[in-house]
C-alpha cells in the first residue's frame, strides 16, 4: 500500500492506494485512526471505476462513495472514503476505539483505483496530517498527527508505475 497526500488539485485527504484489484479482492480492513462516535456513513455505492460508470458525480455527496465519519470531540473529525460496497461494519452513533474495523478498502465513488481517502478535519479545516501547522509543502513536520510507529510503516514513493497497458 502506498500513501500520498495533498496534491495541488484541492484534494485534502491522504490516499492509501493498493497496487491493484487483486489486493482489494483479498480484503484490506479500514481501521479507525482514533476513538470517537460515528457521525456519518454511507454504504451501498458500487465498486466501479468512475470512467466506466457515468452515474458517479465528480463532486457532491456520492463522490466519496461508501464513507464513514467519526467525531473525535474538540472539533476533530476523520473521514474514510471509497470503501467497499456492503463492507461498512459500524452504525450511526456507535462508539469506536482506535483500531476498530470500520469496513474494507474499496473502489466506490469518483475514483479509478482501489484506495482509501483518509481526511482529518479540525473545526471544518483539513490540516495535512504530515505537517498540520505548515503553510507549504508535503514534507513531514515536527508536530505530525501520525503515531510514530504508524508513520514509520507508511511508504511514500515519490514516483513510480503501478499499472501499465
Amino acid at each position: 500500500m502506498h500513501a500520498a497526500t495533498f496534491p495541488n488539485d484541492g484534494h485534502t485527504g491522504t490516499d492509501f492506494r493498493l497496487t491493484g484489484m487483486a489486493k482489494m479482492r483479498q480484503g484490506v480492513a479500514v481501521l479507525a485512526a482514533a476513538g470517537g462516535i460515528v457521525s456519518g456513513l454511507r454504504d451501498g455505492e458500487s465498486d466501479i471505476p468512475a470512467l466506466i460508470n457515468p452515474s458517479i458525480p465528480e463532486t457532491g455527496k456520492h463522490a466519496a462513495g461508501n464513507t464513514v465519519c467519526i467525531d473525535h470531540g474538540g472539533g476533530w473529525e476523520t473521514q474514510y472514503s471509497h470503501m467497499l460496497k456492503g463492507s461498512v461494519t459500524v452504525h450511526m452513533g456507535q462508539k469506536v476505539l482506535a483500531g476498530d474495523q470500520l469496513g474494507m478498502l474499496g473502489l466506490s465513488g469518483n475514483t479509478e483505483f482501489p484506495h482509501l481517502d483518509f481526511t482529518v478535519r479540525q473545526n471544518s479545516r483539513a490540516p495535512n496530517p504530515f505537517a498540520p501547522y505548515s503553510k507549504s509543502g508535503c514534507k513531514t513536520g515536527k508536530d505530525i498527527l501520525w503515531d510514530t510507529e504508524i508513520l514509520n510503516n507508511l511508504s511514500y514513493p515519490p514516483t513510480g508505475i503501478l499499472l501499465a497497458g
